[in-house]
């Protein structure tokens, strides 16, 4: 009974939760499929889907591709793990690829070296009139040290420069022994760069270095010069403390020993021709006259006491005959002046004094003999650089280096000789 009672087919699938197939009447036959349970308004109902053999397979497809793709992170998880593993056990292990630094990283050593230099070099460079580097007068001096230590490593035989002195202290004659062995001993290899200090290279010229003079000087010498003024290289001594800044900054304006050795020869002064230096300073020129002209006297005139004390100072190490040549005065300049026309060459520190000063000093030199030579130095004795003072021509105009590695402009000169009257 089809309606009344179920088959014992019926009985088993509804017990196995399928789906019968319907009577055998001609129509198609249809697998058993399990049914899904699904919610539908909080009621669990069941309901037969039925599923073809296509989305079967997609479904078995879709399954082993997830496991490939996880088979596959694991991999890589395993070689990045043995890599940082390898990088910790070798330390000196480099990476072929490069870190681009941003703005924030942190510099390298190298970064550092490099901006301190680049501020040195900014040090180096000459300040404005509004605003005085503290820098100046110890890079200058440190610069002159350089060029120096330079020059004496050229020498073969080192001599002891006291030694040098006892000897030139003995007598006149052994002062005159020793000028002459050191003229002809080995001389200082100057160059233009050190008379003059250009922008262009070493091999290049300017107007300001073409047909300059270049005056070496002996060796032996040039050693005496060091030894003489080492204290200001050495931030001072005992007897002569380092240096304030203002006399730091006058020292850095006077003119290097390469500088007053050209200036010499342009000169040209005659034997025992006297020097007058207004405005001494150091004393650097005035001992230099003594030093490499036998039988030539110096005066040097400085009003800065400070200034005037390590020009004594520097005095003290020179031999007994040179100092014997060489007179410092501290006092103002203008309290000497009915002595200014003892001086066959007058050295006129402009820098240090103000434009009445320097009228004063021009009114003053009316009374030098003819054929005095004036040498003003950094600044013209008259307002208009062209004019030269009442009764003075001028000579020559040139730029020469100073101790502080600038330059100078110098000024020359010279007082006529009367035309003879017949």
């Amino acid at each position: 009974m089809w309606l009344g009672t179920r088959s014992l087919q019926q009985q088993q699938a509804s017990s196995l939760g399928c789906r019968p197939a319907p009577p055998d009447d001609g129509s198609e036959p249809s697998v058993l499929l399990p049914t899904s349970r699904v919610a539908s308004r909080g009621l669990m109902t069941n309901q037969q889907q039925p599923v073809s053999q296509q989305q079967h397979f997609q479904q078995q497809h879709s399954h082993q591709q997830q496991l490939q793709h996880q088979q596959f992170l694991q991999q890589q998880q395993q070689q990045q793990q043995q890599q940082q593993q390898q990088q910790e056990n070798n330390p000196h292990h480099h990476h072929h690829h490069h870190n681009i630094q941003s703005p924030c990283a942190s510099k390298r050593p190298m970064d550092e070296y490099l901006i301190q230099r680049f501020h040195k070099r900014l040090r180096l460079q000459e300040p404005t009139q509004d605003e005085v580097s503290p820098y100046l007068g110890v890079n200058g001096l440190l610069s002159a040290l350089h060029a120096e230590r330079s020059a004496r490593r050229r020498i073969n035989d080192a001599q002891n420069p006291q030694a040098m002195a006892d000897e030139a202290s003995s007598s006149s004659s052994s002062s005159t022994a020793a000028y002459a062995a050191a003229a002809n001993s080995g001389r200082t290899s100057f160059s233009v760069a050190d008379v003059v200090q250009c922008q262009h290279g070493t091999g290049g010229r300017c107007l300001q270095c073409s047909g300059r003079t270049v005056q070496d000087v002996p060796l032996p010498l040039y050693s005496l010069y060091c030894n003489i003024f080492r204290s200001h290289w050495q931030g001072g001594t005992a007897g002569c403390p380092a240096l304030s800044s203002t006399a730091a900054r006058a020292l850095s304006r006077e003119l290097s020993l390469a500088a007053f050795a050209s200036l010499v020869a342009c000169l040209s002064p005659a034997p025992g021709e006297r020097l007058l230096h207004l405005g001494s300073g150091t004393g650097r020129l005035t001992l230099c006259w003594s030093l490499f002209l036998p039988g030539s006297a110096a005066c040097g005139v400085e009003g800065n006491s400070e200034l005037h004390r390590a020009a004594m100072e520097s005095w003290t190490r020179a031999p007994d005959e040179v100092r014997g040549r060489v007179f410092f005065h501290g006092t103002d300049i203008f309290s000497t002046q009915s002595e200014w026309h003892q001086g066959g060459v007058i050295v006129v520190n402009g820098a240090s004094l103000r434009d009445e000063e320097l009228l004063r000093v021009a009114e003053g030199l009316e009374q030098a003999e003819p054929g005095t030579r004036v040498v003003a130095v950094a600044r013209p004795l008259n307002s208009n650089p062209d004019r030269p003072p009442l009764g003075f021509t001028l000579e020559k105009t040139a730029m020469y280096r100073t101790v502080g590695s600038t330059n100078a402009t110098v000024y020359i000169y010279r007082k006529p000789m009367p035309e003879p009257v017949f």
